[in-house]
């Protein structure tokens, strides 16, 4: 483009992604719905502030998350247990391809 000057790309970096994709005949076989699984896993895996601690003046969250060993390893997350609708729990991996 003409005049155009100082003209800046950010290098792209790839980010390791773990892709859980939820199987919705397996998971309605075993009474998962699969938005209440997919929103069970954002919280685990991104993390959800569950209060904030004060001490002092400061304030810390407190979070929910996974530790990071079971985050970053598709093996381990195929094995986290997912309650079903009967209370029952089952490895993640029979319900979703992770």
């Amino acid at each position: 483009m003409p005049g155009l000057t100082d003209v800046i790309v950010e290098k792209q970096v790839p980010i390791p992604q773990i892709k859980i994709q939820v199987n919705r005949d397996r998971a309605k076989a075993y009474g998962v719905q699969p938005g209440r699984l997919n929103a069970q896993l954002a919280t685990l895996l991104g993390g959800k502030v569950l209060a904030e601690l004060r001490d002092g003046q400061k304030t810390l969250d407190l979070v929910l998350r996974l530790p990071e060993p079971l985050r970053d390893a598709p093996e381990k997350l195929a094995g986290l247990l997912v309650e079903t609708g009967t209370g029952r729990r089952v490895p993640l991996r029979l319900i979703a391809d992770v």
